[in-house]
């Protein structure tokens, strides 16, 4: 369950929080995204990329059909540089990720929003994450509180892969 939890830290790496840990180099790496189109308003501080939309950093991807992302604008110290908010929609979106250990994660839901300033993160309808050891949380919503490092999940199903017997 353990590394359940890390995948919503490693979610959050990929939106752009500084405390989050996925291969603990993926901060240092440049951020690519890729899509067919994409509107930046620098008024506003939105972005929106559409239509085969690819995130990656380090070894973190993300795959969608649109990206929202909303820079923190005014006259804030983290003007231009944080995001307030940052939302992706897709049939599904996906997500792929390797930790320190070698081990992979996936994920996907419809929709994830991810909420800075409450540090929230959220994955909803048809929400899955699975850790390359066996483990698995599937649900309509999977709600990470980074703060409180609480995960929470609606009505779920959650597999456990059996643990491995040592001979003595």
């Amino acid at each position: 369950m353990n590394r359940i939890y890390s995948v919503a830290f490693s979610l959050i790496l990929l939106l752009g929080a500084q405390s989050a840990v996925a291969k603990s180099t993926d901060m240092q790496q440049p951020i690519l995204i890729d899509a067919d189109s994409q509107f930046l308003d620098l008024k506003t501080g939105l972005a929106v990329f559409n239509d085969q939309v690819y995130i990656k950093q380090g070894t973190i991807r993300l795959f969608a059909d649109k990206v929202n992302a909303q820079r923190v604008t005014g006259d804030s110290v983290d003007a231009g540089k944080k995001y307030e908010f940052i939302d992706a929609f897709g049939e599904p979106v996906k997500f792929e990720l390797t930790l320190d250990d070698g081990q992979k994660v996936n994920g996907r839901a419809k929709k994830l929003h991810y909420d800075v300033s409450k540090g929230m993160l959220k994955l909803n309808d048809d929400a899955l994450v699975e850790h390359q050891g066996g483990s698995q949380v599937e649900s309509d919503v999977i709600i990470y509180d980074i703060a409180k490092e609480q995960v929470s999940a609606g009505r779920s199903t959650t597999t456990l892969p059996p643990q491995s017997s040592s001979k003595k």
